[in-house]
């Protein structure tokens, strides 16, 4: 299966102020994706995953989080609208819905 690992070189990522790493849109890809990252990554948009989602720290998501095999994070799961996956979901941290907008700064995480 494709591999789609995600850096600190990845296109389109910036960094703000308190570390947080920050994508504006979607991250969708047909196969896995790996987030290979020394902090938190928000997604301003959804997750999806033909294959699997795995992340060494918290991953976050204004949109939803999906993944056709597995979502595994050492850090919090989080999502504005829904978390899915077709075989098993696990964190470190917790996993949790915000039905509400996060703060543009990252800080209500």
């Amino acid at each position: 299966m494709k591999v789609l690992k995600v850096t600190k070189d990845y296109e389109g990522l910036t960094r703000i102020e308190n570390g947080d790493y920050v994508l504006e849109g979607d991250l969708i890809f047909d196969g896995d994706i790996e987030i290979k990252l020394d902090d938190r990554l928000l997604v301003r948009g959804s997750i999806a995953a033909e294959g699997s989602i795995t992340a060494g720290g918290s991953i976050l998501a204004d949109g939803y989080i999906t993944a056709d095999e597995y979502i595994t994070a050492g850090g919090h799961i989080d999502a504005g609208r829904y978390i899915d996956a077709g075989r098993y979901i696990t964190a470190g941290g917790h996993i949790k819905l915000n039905q509400s907008t996060p703060r543009q700064d990252g800080q209500d995480r």
